[in-house]
């Protein structure tokens, strides 16, 4: 690393309330009065004081004082995007969020308020490790600040023009920070899961990838104001709570199906058993899996079908198709928001618990649809009675509903799919007793070499 690099990012990583003192007249002095325009979301219709300079100065390229609304509103609109609250307090600061980024009026940064995106922050809340120090290879696995020639080492379409134009280095290092990853597959808030889409964190940012987008705004700073602002409301939440059962025991329907919970200590891992309330061994289950990003479905030891023309199969597992390892088929997300669509590319693939052989005939098999999640109270009577609860429609055909601290009380299979199997089967009588499940075969990846 040079040395202009290491005393630019130790720039970049020192405490926010380290300023010098030719700064300090800047931070007091407003460089001018509020900007005021058009507000199509609702939120305030004019920014003031340090946040109309803050504005003024990325909008600007590092000149405040030669802003003008006609030449550089637009400039920080697509930065920013537009306020969605007023001057807020919070942890002790004056904050504003935006539908792209929050600033906070108190973090002494020399042009006036601090924005604060959350590249780190939002590696760190999904679950992945971020680690500290840096590294001079671009493309090293993980998250680990690396130097700015890297945007133009990764070779993607036009993603200089995401950090460069609002000016040279030292304003793009204060905006968004060093890149943190190599270009990875991501979803994106408010949309459904795009495998073609690509991310690349930086320390403040998570820049994605839209093609369709004119060259200049195809690397888009995710909404991360709004996603905060909306967190911090209660319109998102965490899906686990509603698909683990705090519980444990069993649910039995009226006509005597049943649903046990069960959860090895210390596992990243959870069973719905199923069957009869007068005859279960434990091999029948549907086996779950979870971090701290998503949740996926693991192995179903219930499949009753034919698949691929090959012989009848009595579980199939659900795994990544270049790995062959678990985690691909994705039933919701940790940080959810209500009425959210995901998609899910899984290799869906059958075999006998008894040899414990997946299928040659499904070797290339590919699964691909989507998930659509709901959150709602619903009544479903008996011993459980009203809760919240998740529906999450797989694809057209099938719903499954969760409720909190009960985990999976409900299942509908829909007239609009072929084979109906039977009624929607509601489990809402609960007992203490308990079930586990009985698991001949290992985890994934299994042998190939079931007919």
């Amino acid at each position: 690393m040079t040395t202009k690099l290491a005393l630019a990012l130790a720039a970049l990583v020192a405490p926010a309330c380290a300023i010098s003192d030719e700064d300090l007249a800047t931070i007091e002095e407003s460089v001018g009065g509020c900007i005021s325009f058009g507000n199509p979301t609702g939120g305030p219709g004019q920014i003031c004081g340090s946040f109309a300079d803050t504005f003024r100065y990325f909008a600007t390229g590092g000149n405040p004082g030669a802003y003008s609304d006609g030449a550089h509103f637009n400039t920080g609109l697509a930065l920013f995007g537009f306020p969605i609250t007023g001057q807020e307090a919070r942890s002790g600061d004056t904050w504003m969020t935006f539908e792209r980024v929050e600033m906070n009026a108190g973090g002494g940064c020399r042009y006036g308020a601090c924005v604060s995106l959350s590249g780190t922050i939002d590696v760190k809340a999904t679950g992945y490790s971020f680690q500290e120090g840096t590294t001079d290879n671009c493309w090293e696995p993980g998250f680990k600040a690396r130097p700015l020639r890297c945007l133009a080492e990764f070779g993607r379409p036009n993603l200089n023009l995401a950090t460069t134009r609002i000016g040279g280095d030292a304003i793009r290092l204060e905006y968004y920070g060093f890149p943190i990853s190599a270009p990875m597959p991501c979803d994106w808030w408010d949309q459904k899961l795009d495998h073609s889409r690509e991310c690349v964190y930086t320390q403040r940012a998570k820049l994605g990838y839209f093609p369709n987008n004119s060259a200049q705004y195809q690397w888009q700073g995710e909404q991360l104001g709004l996603k905060a602002k909306r967190r911090r409301d209660g319109a998102t939440f965490d899906l686990l709570p509603y698909m683990r059962s705090t519980r444990g025991g069993t649910l039995k329907a009226s006509g005597g199906s049943i649903v046990a919970y069960y959860a090895p200590p210390g596992s990243n891992n959870f069973y719905y058993i199923k069957g009869s309330a007068s005859n279960n061994k434990g091999t029948a289950f549907e086996r779950y899996g979870f971090d701290g990003h998503d949740i996926w479905l693991e192995r179903d030891t219930t499949w009753k079908v034919t698949p691929d023309g090959g012989g009848v199969y009595s579980a199939y597992d659900a795994v990544n198709p270049d790995s062959h390892r678990h985690g691909s088929l994705v039933w919701g997300k940790r940080v959810q928001s209500h009425d959210d669509t995901i998609d899910f590319r899984s290799q869906v693939i059958g075999f006998v618990p008894g040899t414990c052989k997946w299928s040659n005939n499904l070797r290339n098999s590919l699964n691909t649809g989507s998930m659509h999640i709901r959150r709602q109270r619903i009544s479903i009577g008996g011993s459980v009675g009203d809760v919240d609860a998740i529906a999450i429609d797989y694809t057209q055909c099938e719903t499954f509903w969760y409720a909190k601290d009960w985990g999976w009380v409900k299942w509908e299979y829909h007239d609009v799919c072929p084979n109906r199997p039977g009624p929607d089967i509601t489990w809402n009588q609960w007992s203490s007793s308990s079930l586990t499940p009985n698991e001949p075969c290992p985890v994934a990846p299994l042998p190939f070499g079931g007919t």
